[in-house]
């Protein structure tokens, strides 16, 4: 997850995603960043990794 959109990184985001309703209350955190819920997400924000840094992301810690 890149940190300029981590809702976990920022508390300011979280507040964001969670008063636009975007938010996944079993993991805490958006919804639309909840790789838990929905692991097809893992390869967008991948690219997003790679295209920045040019190399693979480290493999995430879903917790």
């Amino acid at each position: 997850m890149p940190e300029g959109v981590c809702a976990q990184c920022n508390s300011k985001l979280a507040a964001e995603f969670k008063k636009k309703g975007d938010w996944c209350k079993e993991h805490d955190r958006p919804e639309s960043q909840c790789l838990l819920c929905h692991p097809d997400l893992e390869g967008k924000f991948a690219a997003q990794y790679e295209a920045k840094y040019g190399k693979k992301p480290p493999k995430p810690e879903l917790n």
